[in-house]
């Protein structure tokens, strides 16, 4: 089991990284060039929190809240919610810790979305109604 999480860390980390600098790379790009002002933020701040909040809140997730949920889909959409999340928050304010709050509160929606939305699935067929 550790191992597991360990693995899943990492890969939260990696995606949380990647994902968050790019994210804010192409959106400052698009918004500068559309004219629009914001305070604007740091992309290797986007990286490190991005890496920062995959590689806790991924194992996390994976291994208690989204046991109905295929594992590719659930590591995906959070830490493109959460990457999402960094970025828009880095973005808008250029403070860290607001960053990290978007961050963060993104990837749990995310993740409360995909578990509501999955339904629970049962290994036998349902019985038809007799009318």
């Amino acid at each position: 089991m550790a191992g597991v999480s360990v693995a899943l860390a990492g890969t939260g980390a990696f995606l949380g990284a990647g994902l968050s600098a790019g994210l804010a790379a192409v959106a400052g790009i698009a918004l500068r060039s559309a004219g629009v002002v914001f305070p604007g933020g740091s992309i290797l701040t986007a990286a490190g929190l991005g890496a920062t909040l995959g590689a806790v809140l991924t194992p996390m997730t994976a291994l208690s809240l989204l046991r109905q949920v295929a594992l590719g889909k659930a590591l995906l959409f959070t830490v493109l919610g959460m990457a999402a999340g960094v970025a828009a928050g880095e973005l808008a304010t250029g403070q860290t810790l607001m960053a990290a709050a978007a961050g963060f509160g993104a990837f749990v929606i995310v993740a409360l979305l995909l578990r509501l939305t999955s339904g629970r699935r049962s290994k036998t067929p349902a019985k038809p109604r007799d009318e």
